[in-house]
């Protein structure tokens, strides 16, 4: 009887190991295709968890972000889903790629006429709405691109710019006057 137990326990256990595999294999591999208006230059901005925004179901495998013309993609989701796929870059007529990096010491020397630097997502708390989350991407010649880490910090003003005029929003780094 106690090896019969033992044995039900092993296979249980297996079972379990196999079925947690294939549920999460999906996910695993996801290519992103950030889809750029042709010819386009200057800031990129992804915003996170909009109304009406593109909604990727969890099992994609593969996804095209398309900005619009004015460097907005907005996204439904509360985050773009998470794999370990390829990103590209690329134009939306034309279909040129364009090299896709996390820092500027990832582009490849000579340096390419154009490029796309992607800085890390940040938030914003809003009064009565979720943390708003957003991705920046800066497009051009990378030989303007910021030597930083963070690219972020360099476009900051910039991206506030953005966030205002598209969305409302304040800025998320500097409190109101009254503010203690």
């Amino acid at each position: 009887m106690r090896c019969f137990t033992q044995f039900s326990i092993c296979l249980l256990l297996i079972l379990l190991c196999m079925v947690g595999q294939t549920s999460a294999s999906p996910g695993n591999s996801l290519d992103i295709t950030y889809v750029i208006p042709d010819k386009y230059e200057g800031l990129l901005l992804i915003v996170f968890d909009m109304p009406g925004g593109v909604q990727y179901p969890k099992e994609s495998t593969d996804i095209a972000v398309t900005f619009d013309h004015e460097g907005i993609a907005r996204i439904g989701n509360p985050n773009l889903l998470w794999g370990t796929g390829k990103s590209v870059a690329k134009e939306e007529k034309s279909g040129v790629e364009i090299p896709l990096v996390g820092r500027k010491t990832n582009l490849p020397q000579p340096l390419p006429t154009r490029a796309v630097l992607r800085t890390y997502g940040t938030g914003i708390a809003i009064p009565g709405r979720r943390e708003l989350f957003y991705d920046v991407f800066i497009v051009g010649d990378p030989k303007n691109f910021s030597d930083t880490t963070d690219p972020y910090l360099t476009y900051k003003k910039e991206v506030e710019l953005l966030l205002s005029k598209y969305f409302g929003l304040p800025s998320p780094v500097e409190k109101p006057k009254d503010a203690k």
